[in-house]
């Protein structure tokens, strides 16, 4: 008789133990966006890009800059690069985990204008 009780709790006890995605989470249904890095070293250019339709646009006068795009799950971020005198370029692209998308350095010459497009995956 006591095992059948024993038996009876733990059947009771892995049921409603169990968690359930219900209405009460007020998270189960929420998307996080990732941050990811899209960074330039130039001087004088021109940084033009694109991701889920939405356009940015940023001026590099000297050095670098380093600049955040938003997506949720695979995503494809289009560039255009326009070099105001004949430089060397890095653009390094870094997704939310931290891995490099992409690393190149290029010779561009002024008035050059440079388009990529880099896929980034949401996992």
């Amino acid at each position: 008789m006591r095992k059948n009780y024993l038996l009876l709790f733990t059947l009771v006890f892995c049921l409603f133990s169990c968690k359930k995605n219900g209405l009460n989470d007020p998270l189960s249904e929420v998307v996080f966006n990732k941050e990811g890095v899209l960074r330039v070293e130039c001087n004088q250019c021109v940084i033009n890009y694109t991701i889920y339709d939405q356009k940015y646009q940023a001026n590099i006068d000297s050095g670098s800059k380093d600049l955040s795009f938003s997506y949720l799950d695979d995503a494809q971020l289009k560039t255009q690069l326009l070099s105001k005198e004949d430089q060397k370029v890095r653009m390094v692209i870094i997704d939310a985990s931290g891995r490099i998308i992409s690393n190149e350095l290029k010779d561009l010459n002024q008035g050059q204008i440079q388009e990529n497009t880099f896929n980034i995956k949401g996992n």
